[in-house]
């Protein structure tokens, strides 16, 4: 299998979370059809960021609303 050689070997910041969809059966008023989460997070405007995405499954889309 592959191994993440550089993952976690930089001396910058990390953040470490987990975020689940909200089911479809469960919407409050004004919530964007399964695009909203349990945990989100804010991140910084004009900063690089590195993202390393676990899926346990496929992602089919993935999405950064503005």
């Amino acid at each position: 299998p592959y191994e993440y050689s550089d993952y976690n070997s930089s001396d910058d910041q990390s953040l470490t979370f987990d975020s689940y969809t909200i089911p479809e059966d469960d919407p409050e008023l004004g919530q964007s059809r399964l695009l909203e989460v349990d945990n989100r997070v804010v991140v910084p405007a004009k900063t690089h960021l590195r993202m390393i995405v676990t899926p346990a499954d496929v992602p089919h889309s993935w999405a950064v609303p503005s």
